[in-house]
């Protein structure tokens, strides 16, 4: 710790100059956001670094045009909803170089007693993880003089995801239009995410290759590998787009020229049609994928791969349904 206090509104403030450097060590009296503004200006006057410290109220608008620029539109959406509804009503008045873990701490609280009990664990988590993204990018566009601290998560177990069998993925499939059929198939041949399924273009569909290229989260992009079933269902898609003129693989139905941002309609006629009436969502194909491939032996890193996960603790949320079923499989005897 650069601050540390040593006696009632009393601290040691450590100043590091690198190794070549000399390292500066002085006792500053008053509160501890005092001497965190005294570190700020010390650093700045031994020309440390060229950084500005500003408040988290006047980062927060700069933060978000670079969201919206280079994340999803509902990214932006939902981080705005946070960052306007929740962060700044406490951090706003902040800069990012006085916060530390004790006052994150106080967040949390807050937000439990807002809250009155509720189980909102993961909101809160996503909250802080916002505050984290936009204190990385102060810290990156010299907007801070402080690295982000690490912020300790609340404790939260993500539910099980709701899967498929394969039957009732074949009887959607086979009761789905062309159109629609496709768009399915895309999210349980090759895991796509729904959004990412609306974003395809025919360039995107490599048939000869038998590849899609998928941009994910974060604009990264990966190759999955098309299975036959999912080639058969594409072939005449590109085929009829590059004919239209269209680019968008799966056109909107209402506006011409724009991308389909729907396919619950079609969705819910398949169901209907096959006589399923559980509850079902686009995403729960995607899940489908995962654990129906873990379940046929494949290795976890693999379909972590394939399912765009930065880290392989996102996708060994499947291995506890595959086990699951092993278990009322042996249950059953």
């Amino acid at each position: 710790m650069s601050i540390r206090q040593i006696a009632d509104k009393k601290f040691q403030i450590d100043i590091s100059q690198g190794r070549t450097g000399k390292r500066i060590r002085f006792v500053f009296e008053g509160s501890e956001e005092e001497a965190r503004i005294a570190e700020v200006k010390a650093k700045k006057q031994l020309g440390k670094t060229a950084r500005d410290s500003h408040l988290i109220n006047e980062i927060a608008p700069d933060y978000l045009e670079h969201v919206r620029l280079h994340q999803s539109a509902r990214t932006y959406r939902d981080k705005k909803r946070m960052i306007y509804g929740q962060i700044l009503g406490f951090f706003g008045n902040y800069h990012f170089d006085f916060i530390n873990n004790t006052i994150v701490g106080s967040y949390k609280t807050k937000r439990l007693e807002e809250t009155k009990g509720r189980k909102i664990h993961r909101q809160i988590n996503l909250e802080l993880l916002t505050l984290s993204a936009m204190w990385k990018w102060a810290y990156e566009n010299n907007r801070c003089v402080d690295e982000p601290v690490k912020i300790q998560k609340l404790p939260y177990r993500r539910p099980e995801p709701d899967t498929l069998t394969r039957a009732e993925v074949q009887k959607i499939l086979k009761h789905a239009n062309p159109f629609h059929r496709a768009m399915i198939g895309c999210l349980y041949y090759a895991g796509l995410r729904m959004n990412e399924v609306f974003d395809l273009e025919t360039r995107h569909i490599n048939l000869d290759g038998r590849f899609i290229r998928a941009k994910g989260k974060g604009g990264y992009e990966r190759l999955v590998p098309m299975a036959d079933k999912l080639y058969e269902m594409l072939a005449g898609q590109v085929e009829c787009r590059r004919l239209c003129g269209f680019n968008h693989l799966f056109p909107s139905l209402r506006n011409a020229g724009a991308k389909a941002t729907d396919m619950r309609r079609g969705l819910w006629g398949a169901m209907k049609r096959a006589g399923i009436k559980k509850r079902v969502t686009p995403h729960m194909f995607r899940h489908s994928f995962a654990t129906h491939m873990l379940e046929a032996g494949k290795d976890l890193r693999t379909i972590q791969e394939l399912l765009g996960h930065k880290e392989v603790s996102t996708t060994q949320i499947y291995t506890h349904v595959a086990l699951n079923r092993k278990k009322d499989a042996i249950g059953s005897l």
